[in-house]
């Protein structure tokens, strides 16, 4: 029988030095473009990004790996409690200073004074295995977000099958990396900033006094929390994948971008075995009272007052998975916190299930566990199989984001890209983890968008209504990829194959499917209906359970209209999703429609109401714009008293 894939939370793949890398030009006027293009439709800004983003070629005699020390959750662990862990990070030639082909280290902190740089390949380091973890060597900060950035990012990877290319606009060489600045602000917060291309780690003064820390003295450091450098390196990362999911249309949206974050912080914790050993051995196997796992910034959380184990628990004891999504709550991170309940929820159901049948094995059939320590040889099984369940639940979580709408994302779509996604990889769920995921939503009231009931077959996203002819355009066949057959970055090949999305997506017989209004349609309005553009275009490689490897080619097109309401104009979105076979035949259109009245009514009432803070208005011209630096925004209530 088919078993899903298991694989490690922790395994990174290969990256490449971006200076071997020859630059990728953005689409240039004085390039061919493909029929329709600046007629028909646009290219977005981020089409071309993607080939900015090259993977390390090892040389001979390169190492694979480069084993880094950690603090697995923060400094105030103890290291009988796994503080310390050592992780293989995918090696990579780094020079002077911490500068590869995903990310670079800044080693200055806001006033612009250098502290030593971290030089992870001088052979002292190297053959220390990097530098000790330290709460005063500046080098260590620095190595601690560059290692736990590259395995975030080594997990999206694995789990979509290809690059993550960031948001960023990059540099005039072409390089697209995301700078960290671990010394970034004097300031009890950590943030993501598109604009700047960076991730800004803060460091402050407790405010709080607590055993090893004392209120006005002792210093903390976002830099040095594991979940703090996951969350926001996984904003980033979103970010990467979604144009507009930073875009504030509804409340589900910003909260589904940081119950997002929560999550992957969260189930990379399995990562680490020492961590989930101890905490299982604590909590007698249960995850719900395992503090250390379902705690998120625990330190940080202290250091600034929040009551309770961390800044952030999936579990309540008075609740436990009877959390219930609430329509009134608009907070981001409160209203997110029903999304990440939910799927621990359905993550806690399946890991009891099975670690069942080895709990009555051990107990002669009982099912009680006898009082006192549990034995090593059970506490062994329980860190295995809650490992391997969290390997699998944050692939399923990354996965579900090539399944979702491009635009407005609420958690009913989530929950439809979850199963569908889970569909495509395991047709036969014989150990029901879509039973358990819908079940767990149910019962947090998060149903699916548009659907009349939570039958699995129901939430599967459908195949387009209107038979779409594609033609012989679209097969992968003929692309010029990289040797692993993931990598798809070609210029002609993207702009051939963005040309091809894009005519498709402004025929008037096929822009209703995808969500959009023809620029030949008389509904189109000219000067306040965009034309579709094309936001990116994708490969992604499936494994499946079996081994079976499949390709698809995932895309992303969107439309904005501008809306006159009560003598403003506010930008409106809509368009879809888009997945193909390697043949170029069309099996799923996830979309949102542009001239949806509904959606539009819940955008205004948003925008003037609980979402005020995130837009703007030009008193001029009576336009509302979102406000800078969403994610900055999110963070100052995420990351501070």
């Amino acid at each position: 029988m088919a078993t899903r894939p298991t694989e490690p939370v922790s395994e990174a793949v290969s990256s490449e030095a971006q200076s071997r890398v020859p630059p990728t030009p953005a689409i240039d006027p004085s390039d061919p473009l493909p029929d329709g293009a600046g007629t028909l439709f646009h290219f977005g800004k981020r089409l071309m990004r993607a080939g900015k983003l090259r993977s390390y070629a090892h040389r001979p005699g390169d190492p694979l790996y480069r084993t880094l020390s950690i603090y697995a959750l923060d400094p105030s662990v103890s290291k009988l409690g796994g503080a310390i862990a050592k992780v293989k990070i995918p090696y990579e030639a780094l020079g002077e200073r911490l500068c590869g082909a995903i990310v670079e280290v800044d080693n200055t902190d806001a006033n612009g004074t250098a502290y030593p740089a971290a030089e992870l390949d001088s052979i002292p380091v190297l053959l220390n295995g990097g530098y000790t973890p330290s709460l005063s060597r500046p080098e260590f900060h620095q190595q601690m977000v560059y290692a736990v950035t590259m395995l975030t990012y080594a997990n999206f990877k694995l789990a979509l099958g290809r690059e993550v290319p960031w948001a960023i606009a990059g540099e005039q060489d072409g390089s697209a990396r995301l700078r960290l600045r671990p010394f970034g602000a004097n300031a009890a917060n950590a943030w993501y900033d598109r604009e700047r291309g960076e991730i800004i780690f803060g460091y402050f003064t407790a405010t709080q006094s607590r055993p090893l820390m004392q209120a006005g003295q002792s210093l903390v450091y976002t830099s040095l929390s594991h979940d703090i450098i996951v969350h926001e390196a996984s904003h980033a990362l979103l970010d990467g994948l979604r144009a507009h999911f930073f875009e504030p249309t509804h409340a589900d949206v910003l909260a589904f971008h940081e119950a997002f974050a929560d999550l992957i912080a969260f189930f990379q914790h399995f990562a680490y075995p020492d961590v989930v050993r101890s905490a299982l051995s604590s909590s007698r196997g249960g995850l719900a009272n395992a503090e250390q796992l379902v705690s998120l910034a625990q330190e940080f959380g202290r250091a600034i007052g929040v009551e309770g184990p961390g800044l952030r628990t999936f579990v309540k004891p008075e609740a436990h998975c009877q959390v219930e999504y609430d329509e009134s709550v608009t907070d981001p991170h409160t209203r997110g916190q029903a999304l990440t309940r939910a799927i621990f929820c359905a993550f806690d159901r399946l890991y009891q299930r099975r670690i069942r049948r080895y709990v009555r094995l051990a107990t002669g059939g009982s099912g009680v566990l006898p009082d006192g320590e549990l034995s090593e040889l059970i506490l062994e099984i329980l860190v295995d199989e809650a490992s391997k369940l969290a390997s699998q639940f944050l692939t399923i979580c990354i996965r579900a984001i090539d399944y979702c709408p491009p635009v407005d994302v609420r958690f009913g779509d989530y929950l439809r890209a979850l199963i569908t996604a889970d569909i495509d990889l395991v047709p036969d769920d014989a150990l029901a983890y879509r039973e358990a995921i819908i079940e767990a939503f149910g019962s947090a009231r998060i149903y699916g968008e548009g659907v009349d009931s939570m039958s699995e077959d129901a939430l599967q996203w459908r195949k387009p209504r209107t038979e779409i002819v594609t033609g012989a355009d679209l097969k992968l066949g003929a692309l010029h990829l990289s040797d692993d057959l993931a990598d798809l970055h070609d210029r002609t090949d993207m702009m051939h194959l963005a040309g091809a999305i894009g005519r498709l997506a402004a025929d008037p017989v096929y822009a209703r499917e995808f969500g959009l209004v023809s620029p030949r349609a008389v509904e189109f309005v000219e000067g306040e209906t965009g034309l579709p553009t094309v936001e990116s275009v994708r490969i992604a490689r499936r494994i499946g359970p079996d081994r079976q490897i499949a390709f698809d080619l995932v895309a992303e097109v969107t439309q904005r209209v501008l809306v006159r309401r009560d003598g403003k104009l506010f930008p409106f979105y809509g368009g879809a999703t888009v997945i193909l076979d390697s043949t170029g035949k069309i099996r799923f259109i996830i979309s949102k429609r542009v001239d949806h009245e509904g959606r539009r009514d819940l955008q205004w009432d948003y925008m003037h109401r609980a979402g005020a803070r995130f837009w703007s208005t030009d008193p001029q011209a009576g336009m509302m714009t979102r406000t800078a630096n969403i994610a900055k925004r999110l963070c100052q209530r995420d990351h501070s008293a």
